[in-house]
């Protein structure tokens, strides 16, 4: 066989190819689509009504609410414990009754000296 009609299979894979700059317009443009669909679906994975934003805003909120229950719970026992104490124990509820309502017993003498 003569020099130059007999190509390796590797040289015959490689010249068979088409080089992307000769390549048809329509090869040429793929990766482009292909990175501007890339670049749509990461725009709107991050907005929208189900995006990362919105998921990051809803977990802000959600810890912003267990912060709130975590505080209401704990008014709540406190009120709890006040209630108990009213209920069971006189000297709470006289102490309210003077505090609060201004109350005295029959034998105390009340002195009021204006500011």
């Amino acid at each position: 066989m003569p020099r130059g009609v007999h190509m390796s299979r590797r040289k015959q894979r490689r010249s068979t190819k088409p080089l992307l700059r000769n390549a048809s317009p329509a090869r040429r443009i793929w990766p482009w689509l292909i990175l501007f669909i890339l670049i749509l679906t990461i725009v709107t994975a991050a907005s929208g009504d189900y995006g990362l934003v919105r998921l990051f805003q809803l977990r802000a909120s959600y810890d912003r609410m267990l912060e709130n229950n975590l505080e209401l719970e704990t008014d709540n026992a406190r009120l709890v414990l006040n209630v108990r104490s009213l209920r069971k124990d006189r000297h709470a509820i006289e102490k309210i009754a003077r505090e609060e309502l201004g109350m005295v017993k029959a034998d105390e003498i009340v002195y009021q000296a204006d500011p």
